[in-house]
């Protein structure tokens, strides 16, 4: 677990829109009634339409800090083609193409058939914060 302050936690819990109550002396989180009803349609039309047998898609992103990226992997010298590199799985050198303290996008979508061809966006990040 990350270590918060507990100012912090309150921050971040309450953008998550939960909210700080008590209940017969007992302390609990619980989320707010707007969000517990959007949760409930998306489900209600998750079921919906997959009992039509339509197919369900999800889109995802994620965030890469280039500079978190190991700038000394381990490299097996001893392959110098690209088949042995094929059949290995290996790599045939150091390969650094990216630049240290960029942040990249990284977006796909796919469903349970799998990914979507054409479907990956990776694109880099303007700003330095998400």
């Amino acid at each position: 677990m990350p270590n918060f302050s507990r100012t912090s936690l309150r921050k971040i819990l309450n953008d998550l829109n939960f909210e700080y109550t008590k209940k017969n002396h007992i302390s609990a989180l619980t989320e707010k009634g707007n969000i517990v009803c959007w949760r409930q349609k998306y489900i209600e039309d998750i079921r919906y339409y997959r009992s039509r047998g339509r197919p369900i898609y999800y889109l995802d992103e994620t965030l890469i800090n280039t500079a978190e990226i190991n700038s000394k992997p381990w490299v097996d010298n001893t392959i110098k083609s690209h088949r042995k590199t094929f059949i290995r799985g290996h790599t045939t050198g150091k390969n650094n193409l990216l630049d240290k303290d960029k942040l990249l996008n990284v977006v796909h979508i796919g469903s349970s058939e799998g990914f979507v061809i054409g479907g990956l966006l990776t694109f880099e990040s303007k700003k330095k914060n998400y």
